[in-house]
């Protein structure tokens, strides 16, 4: 298996891009064109710029979600092609500007169906993004157990927003990934994320995508 043959990642080293270029199928322009950047472990680092500028293929590369065409991706000095990208990839949080919803309780779109949640760790979450009242109420009191339904479509943009950045917090990544994450949030919720984010510094390594500085 992929994971027997692969290096497991070592997500305390520096994430280092040397020369790469990436060219999607049927576009003569590159996305990327031989990029080199550093994203030191357990810092933060910004990417800002217009849109098609190459920030969420940066994101998509760093996931192991797409290969580059040409250059070399390495983790604490091992190339890419070497390590375990499932085992990275479970090291990783990433949260979009539109979050996944599922239908089921809030806890199954925090913990993924997990079968022992931390119910209390998920109320705790719920309280500091201030979803404890989404959904339907169940027939408990909990918010934990309000029900969603229709993969979200009743959730404002914003609220889809925390449930994203509200399931990476439960799953504690060593690397956080936020493309445009807060921006369909108001200003007040988006400064409580960014001191609850803020709080994190130095235990992760983060990797903040914004088209302006100001989000930065």
């Amino acid at each position: 298996t992929e994971v027997s043959e692969k290096k497991k990642p070592n997500l305390n080293g520096d994430i280092i891009f040397s020369k790469i270029t990436v060219i999607y199928p049927e576009s003569r322009t590159p996305a990327l064109n031989k990029i080199d950047m550093v994203i030191p472990s357990r810092k933060t680092v910004a990417l800002v710029g217009a849109s098609g500028s190459g920030k969420t293929t940066v994101a998509n590369l760093l996931c192991g979600l797409i290969n580059p065409s040409s250059g070399e991706i390495s983790l604490d000095g091992t190339s890419y092609k070497s390590i375990s990208i499932s085992s990275l990839q479970q090291s990783l949080g990433y949260v979009t500007q539109e979050s996944a919803v599922f239908n089921g309780t809030l806890t199954d779109n925090i913990t993924l169906w997990d079968n022992q949640p931390d119910i209390q760790r998920v109320e705790e979450i719920l309280e500091k993004l201030e979803l404890q009242n989404i959904g339907h109420d169940s027939e408990t009191i909990s918010g934990a157990n309000n029900i969603i339904e229709g993969d979200g479509a009743q959730l404002s943009g914003g609220e889809r927003q925390r449930l994203g950045i509200a399931r990476e917090l439960y799953r504690n990544p060593t690397f956080m990934i936020l493309d445009e994450a807060t921006s369909a949030l108001d200003s007040k919720l988006e400064k409580k994320i960014d001191e609850l984010l803020e709080s994190q510094r130095g235990s992760k390594t983060f990797v903040v995508i914004a088209h302006r500085l100001s989000t930065i």
